[in-house]
């Protein structure tokens, strides 16, 4: 004879029930967040920042790399930087420091980027993959990434690329980076992060003409640094990732294309800005890692925005609030 089923019988086996197909408005909702934060992410590319801006624009993304070679003291320090166009810059190491004080001047576009004068821009995701590129055998030194909140852009120019007292510290043996890179969120700073900004116009590869146009405390900046290495040695590899609107004049040809950005609740919105922070600053492991890192915080904090409920049930709120969060 069947045992008779209790009303906490039923219970308990809807709470180990598999969720019901509600829940894909959830995963739908958490996919669309990875494509505005995660920069490493295919879905990224051509994404626009979904605050319903008026302004039509072009979306471009900016993906590339490049080597980079220790000095003949086995020292390296690159500066990563972006307006409208992600630079890069090789640091001339002061003498006496360890490595540690670094002078920054002249300034290169990454590969893949569109140097063509916008009139305004303004940045959706952006990050960096660092790699190495020399052998085991000749791998050596300390790999020492920064990310700072630039207050005043003018110290850019001399920097202490070894201090402690940046927004997020990482020191690790370079020959770490052969079993996995690193991959860098770079982080938005200041309130006007996401809001179309004027332009300087053309590319400068003078960090001098970059601080004083002062476009540069919007979002973080990062050093990389090795320290200790094989001396006069092929050892580091930056990829770039930036993902941004740009607007052209209205005769620009490329003005045909332009959309406006599509508009999405303020709580997705919020929950976009939220994921970006939860996932923090460097993430070791390979790219399909750094997806599943940005997609659980997704969905950690789209189940957290719900009432508290058990098993499935909470799936389904998340899901049913999560339907008027998606952009069209």
């Amino acid at each position: 004879m069947a045992k008779k089923q209790t009303k906490r019988t039923r219970r308990r086996r809807a709470a180990r029930a598999p969720a019901p197909q509600n829940t894909l408005g959830l995963i739908s909702a958490a996919q669309q967040i990875c494509s505005y934060t995660n920069p490493f992410c295919d879905a990224a590319k051509g994404a626009k920042w979904p605050d319903g801006a008026a302004i039509r624009s072009v979306a471009l993304d900016a993906v590339g790399a490049v080597n980079f070679a220790t000095n003949s003291e086995g020292h390296l320090s690159v500066l990563c930087i972006s307006d409208a166009y992600p630079y890069y810059g090789v640091g001339t190491i002061n003498s006496g420091t360890n490595g540690g004080v670094v002078s920054f001047d002249d300034l290169s576009t990454f590969p893949g980027t569109e140097t063509d004068s916008p009139v305004r821009y303004r940045i959706t995701s952006m990050g960096y993959k660092i790699s190495c590129t020399s052998t085991r055998m000749n791998t050596k030194g300390m790999l020492r990434l920064r990310l700072y909140s630039v207050q005043d852009p003018a110290s850019l120019a001399l920097m202490e690329t070894s201090t402690p007292y940046a927004d997020q510290v990482l020191d690790i043996p370079l020959s770490r980076l052969i079993e996995k890179d690193v991959y860098v969120n770079i982080g938005a700073v200041g309130i006007d992060a996401r809001i179309f900004r004027k332009t300087i116009g053309a590319v400068s590869t003078d960090l001098a003409g970059l601080i004083a146009a002062g476009d540069l405390l919007e979002w973080q900046v990062l050093t990389v640094s090795v320290l200790g290495g094989e001396i006069s040695t092929n050892c580091l590899e930056i990829s770039c990732y930036q993902h941004y609107e740009k607007v052209y004049t209205d005769g620009d040809t490329r003005m045909r294309f332009s959309t406006p950005a599509k508009k999405a609740s303020q709580g997705f919105v919020d929950t976009a800005i939220n994921t970006a922070r939860s996932v923090g600053g460097y993430i070791e492991g390979a790219a399909k890692t750094i997806d599943n890192v940005y997609h659980s915080k997704a969905m950690q904090l789209l189940l957290n925005s719900v009432p508290m409920t058990r098993g499935p049930n909470r799936a389904i709120m998340a899901a049913r609030q999560s339907v008027p969060l998606l952009v069209d």
